[in-house]
C-alpha cells in the first residue's frame, strides 16, 4: 500500500467497512507488518476481543503452527509490542489518553480504538451528536501530534443498503466483482460527516462476493503521503496472512491531464 499511502506519525487514520467485511482482520495483519518491520510498539482498545483471543489471533501471523513451541516466544515477544486495554474498567477516551500519555515516557508509536461505539460516551446536555463527535475528532487529533503517534479509529457505519440489479451491474463493470451492499464512505459513518472532515487518512474496507477484499484509499489529506486507490487482498486461511493479489493502476499526477478523471473515490 506504500504507493497510496505512507505512514506518518500524528496523524488520524479513520477505518470504516460494512460488518464482516474483515476491518479488525485488517487492522491486526497491519499491525503485525509494523511489528516485524519497524518495531512497533501499540496501545490496543479492542472491544470486540477478549485478550488472550486477541492475543492469539496476532501471534498467529508470526508463525504458521500455534502448537509451535516458538508460540510462547512470540506471546513474549508481543507483550513488549502491545499494551491491551482493560475494557471493563477503561472505556472512556479520556481515560484511555491519560494510558497512552504514560506509556508515551517509554516508547509509544501508535493507539487503536476498535470500534469507537464501544466506548463509553458522555455527551453534556446541549451538545449535539455532531458537536460532540467534532471535538472528539479534534481532541483526539491534536493528542496524536502532542505525543507523536498514529491514532487509528475503527468507526462502523449506519445501516448500509443492499443494492439492486442494476447497481451490482454497475458495480462489475466498474471494479469487474459484485458485492452485496454499496461500498462504505467515511460519510456513511453514524453521527456526523466530521468523520470524513477531521480524518487525516480514511480507508474503507470491503469484501467482494468472491472473498476478494479491498482497501479503499478514500481519502489523503497530505498529498506528498499518498492518493486515492485501492488494494486487492485475499486472506490465507492456512496461514492467516492477508496477500496483495492487485490494486488500481499506478499512475503518476503530473502526467494527468485536466480533463482525465483519476479520481477512483467509491462516492
Amino acid at each position: 500500500m506504500d504507493y497510496y499511502w505512507k505512514m506518518q506519525k500524528g496523524e488520524l487514520v479513520v477505518i470504516t467497512g460494512a460488518p464482516n467485511s474483515g476491518k479488525s482482520e485488517f487492522i491486526d495483519y497491519l499491525i503485525s507488518k509494523l511489528i516485524k518491520r519497524h518495531k512497533w510498539k501499540f496501545l490496543i482498545f479492542s472491544a470486540e476481543n477478549e485478550h488472550e483471543e486477541h492475543i492469539l489471533k496476532l501471534a498467529r501471523k508470526f508463525t504458521y503452527d500455534l502448537r509451535d513451541e516458538s508460540i510462547y516466544e512470540i506471546i513474549k515477544m508481543l507483550d513488549k509490542h502491545i499494551r491491551l486495554i482493560d475494557i471493563y474498567n477503561i472505556a472512556t477516551i479520556d481515560k484511555i489518553l491519560e494510558k497512552a500519555e504514560e506509556l508515551a515516557l517509554f516508547g509509544l508509536d501508535a493507539i487503536l480504538i476498535d470500534p469507537y461505539n464501544q466506548l463509553e460516551h458522555h455527551r453534556s446536555p446541549g451538545i449535539s451528536e455532531t458537536e460532540y463527535i467534532s471535538n472528539f475528532l479534534t481532541n483526539i487529533r491534536n493528542f496524536a501530534k502532542k505525543i507523536n503517534v498514529v491514532f487509528f479509529i475503527v468507526a462502523h457505519p449506519v445501516k448500509l443498503r443492499p443494492l439492486n440489479k442494476a447497481e451490482k451491474k454497475e458495480m462489475k463493470d466498474r471494479y469487474g466483482k459484485e458485492g452485496t451492499f454499496e461500498i462504505t464512505t467515511l460519510y456513511h459513518i453514524s453521527g456526523s460527516a466530521n468523520w470524513f472532515n477531521k480524518a487525516d487518512v480514511g480507508l474503507s474496507v470491503y469484501r467482494f462476493n468472491d472473498d476478494t477484499t479491498r482497501v479503499f484509499i478514500q481519502k489523503i489529506r497530505r498529498g506528498w503521503l499518498g492518493r486515492y486507490g485501492y488494494v486487492d487482498f485475499k486472506y490465507n486461511k492456512n496461514l492467516w496472512q492477508y496477500e496483495v493479489i492487485g490494486h488500481s493502476e499506478h499512475k503518476c499526477i503530473d502526467s494527468i491531464s485536466e480533463d482525465e478523471d483519476y479520481d477512483d473515490i467509491p462516492f
